[in-house]
């Protein structure tokens, strides 16, 4: 444990949702992270509870050399970087969210802070020596479009993205993957999805009925029922991004850290009522209109080679979810999976 405690992550993105899930997870099993998002400071609700947290919150812009040269000087010597941080608008679920259409300078922004910005955090800590892996956290978006002629979507199957947001994360792939091979470095592609829980806040069907249960309003939608989803709880995918990011070794450049399991709306209300019969949840009938068939990511890299697997299920993540929501206690923390080094 002495020698874990003196190691650094930097944890980009930690005033959002995955980031800030990641950034405790490392500072409860005892490393020392350099947490970084361009809000003035890190929520307080992403360390409470925690005894002693070895955390350092360095606020900026990750299209600013000054932010990349104040998280160098904090992380020292040698350092794990996890890149959380994305600007996610224009997403594939976007329109069906309510977003507005695109302007082309908002557009480019996106590219600006998802792609340059993810090759440039590369760049900084490579050329100053100090980085020991760099874990690039991308997203199913990349294969909007793909369609397969199998139950899952491999890690090996071709990017196919739709959009801003998609294609402005398969270029960041492309790129950190292209200086993964000319440069030599420690470097891996770890692909989210579905993922919902606690501090996501009112982005997302799930989101928005929780903060209709806790306020005790309920949540009706007029369609949704039948569309089916790949969903992972967020101690799940922090777990997988964990174990990724302090393996040993690696035998593969890219791993999706996914629970491979679909589950439509109905099933989510379903869900609350079983956790709190007074939930007052329902997603409609039928489908949005549009919405595509989705598959869900396939997993067997990162389950065969590091042990992982989901360990929620949904009623109980609903459980979890809401609970943390209602007392704000964080309840079970993150563990690593039993083939991840410690």
């Amino acid at each position: 444990m002495e020698e874990t405690l003196k190691k650094t992550v930097v944890v980009t993105g930690t005033a959002g949702f995955v980031g800030a899930h990641v950034a405790r997870a490392f500072a409860v099993q005892g490393y020392r992270v350099i947490a970084n998002d361009i809000a003035v400071s890190l929520p307080e609700h992403v360390m409470r509870g925690v005894v002693s947290p070895d955390v350092e919150y360095v606020a900026g812009d990750l299209r600013s050399d000054a932010t990349f040269d104040a998280l160098v000087a904090a992380a020292g010597p040698s350092a794990i970087v996890v890149h959380v941080a994305a600007l996610i608008r224009f997403a594939e679920l976007g329109t069906a969210l309510g977003e507005a259409a695109p302007v082309m300078a908002d557009a480019v922004e996106v590219f600006e802070i998802n792609s340059m910005a993810t090759w440039r955090l590369v760049s900084k800590f490579y050329t100053a020596g100090s980085l020991s892996r760099f874990v690039y956290v991308s997203t199913r978006s990349v294969f909007g479009a793909l369609e397969v002629d199998d139950d899952v979507i491999a890690e090996s199957s071709p990017q196919r993205p739709i959009g801003i947001y998609g294609s402005s994360k398969a270029a960041a792939e492309i790129g950190v993957l292209a200086l993964r091979d000319v440069f030599s470095l420690d470097l891996v592609v770890a692909r989210i999805t579905g993922v919902f829980g606690p501090w996501q806040g009112p982005v997302s069907w799930i989101g928005k009925a929780i903060d209709g249960v806790t306020s005790g309003e309920g949540y009706h939608a007029s369609a949704g029922a039948n569309d089916r989803y790949e969903l992972t709880y967020i101690k799940d995918t922090v777990k997988g991004i964990v174990d990724v990011a302090v393996a040993e070794q690696l035998a593969f450049s890219i791993y999706h850290v996914s629970s491979s399991t679909m589950h439509s709306l109905d099933e989510v209300a379903e869900a609350f009522r079983a956790d709190d019969p007074d939930a007052d949840v329902d997603f409609g009938t039928s489908g949005v209109a549009g919405m595509r068939r989705r598959l869900p990511l396939g997993n067997d890299r990162i389950a065969t080679e590091l042990g992982f697997s989901s360990t929620w299920d949904l009623q109980s993540a609903i459980g979890d979810y809401l609970l943390t929501e209602r007392t704000g206690s964080y309840g079970v923390e993150v563990s690593p999976s039993r083939g991840a080094a410690s």
